[in-house]
């Protein structure tokens, strides 16, 4: 009955405290120190403090199987430490559980303390982050858009590493205009080039007709003095008949 009264309740209210908390970051390949220096993060994304006593956070293999215990304070974290207290130097575990994570990939479910699902990480068929060499974690990066999980230095009780900027990559589009753009472009100085080769052949043309326009016009004067000599020669001629004629 309290369980079915809490999926009613998942329904109505999915913003509910306890539909908050999920697994921040797994530390699967242990530390630089050890490799069986494992442990996980809790993260708690409501204002609230939720009493974990009667949560669980379980493997599907049944390794490891945590009994929750203990407070996660509103906006804070819950750092699990596998075997002892000693697997994250300098910092005190929240509970320190045992059972170790497999390299292959796991997957873990949370659940509250009504048996109800609240977050499951889903690594069965490998982890999707954390470097075994490195010992890098796996993150959660908050962004489902950047693949969900991330590889980053640890950052256990704390702020996890913001997920790498994408690189920007030249749309089909991008590069279609880009080449538009180039043959515009040639095309462009092509024209120009055109434009200045064709002025110099007209500049070149009235070069080589300016001596014929010359002639032509020394022609015409020529011509023209010719006219009028004879003329002034007939008129000279006739006025000395008519004054002969006179005497």
């Amino acid at each position: 009955m309290r369980l079915l009264v809490t999926v009613l309740l998942l329904s109505v209210f999915p913003s509910i405290v306890f539909a908050q908390m999920y697994t921040s970051e797994i530390a699967w390949m242990g530390t630089e120190e050890s490799a069986a220096n494992e442990w996980i993060e809790l993260k708690n994304m409501s204002s609230s403090d939720i009493h974990l006593d009667g949560w669980t956070l379980r493997a599907e293999d049944g390794t490891p199987d945590i009994r929750l215990s203990g407070t996660i304070r509103g906006g804070g974290y819950f750092l699990l430490e596998r075997t002892d207290d000693s697997t994250v130097l300098s910092m005190t575990a929240d509970q320190v559980y045992a059972g170790a994570l497999s390299n292959s990939g796991e997957q873990l479910e949370l659940k509250d303390s009504s048996g109800v699902l609240v977050n499951s990480v889903r690594a069965k068929s490998g982890w999707p982050a954390g470097d075994n060499m490195t010992k890098n974690t796996m993150q959660w990066s908050g962004s489902q858009s950047s693949g969900g999980w991330i590889t980053a230095p640890p950052t256990p009780r704390a702020e996890n590493a913001l997920p790498p900027i994408p690189k920007a990559v030249a749309t089909p589009q991008q590069v279609s205009k880009k080449s538009t753009d180039t043959t515009k472009k040639f095309s462009l100085q092509e024209n120009a080039a055109g434009v200045e080769k064709t002025e110099s052949i007209n500049s070149n043309n009235e070069e080589t007709q300016q001596p014929a326009q010359l002639i032509g016009v020394n022609t015409f004067w020529l011509v023209g003095s010719a006219v009028a000599g004879l003329i002034l020669g007939f008129l000279v001629l006739a006025f000395q008949s008519m004054r002969k004629e006179v005497l």
